[in-house]
């Protein structure tokens, strides 16, 4: 599915705590907090505006896009000691692809 220029129209008051993951940042993954549900309004790839209801993995799926669409990623979700040991981890495994490389 293609969104283009989505827009969150609502939100459920209802909950779900999950880790996530992202292919930003390979083999991290974060407990969120998100809404179970959400309401997204946004064009296809056809022109046309549409809306769609999103629940439990779905909804949690636009809204993490969604957050990318603002600036925000997935490391925003912790504090800065988190923050620091998912840094060294993403060093350490971009210096092993380099050995690799190498080799």
């Amino acid at each position: 599915m293609a969104f283009i220029n989505p827009e969150v129209l609502e939100t459920s008051d209802e909950l779900q705590d999950s880790e996530e993951g992202c292919l930003s940042f390979p083999d991290v993954y974060i407990k969120v907090k998100r809404p179970m549900r959400c309401k997204v309004r946004a064009m296809g790839l056809d022109g046309a505006t549409f809306e769609i209801d999103g629940e439990a993995l779905f909804a949690r799926c636009m809204l993490h896009e969604n957050d990318h669409l603002t600036g925000k990623l997935l490391v925003d979700f912790v504090g800065p000691l988190k923050r620091q040991m998912i840094k060294k981890k993403l060093q350490k495994q971009k210096a092993a692809d380099g050995d690799e490389a190498d080799a």
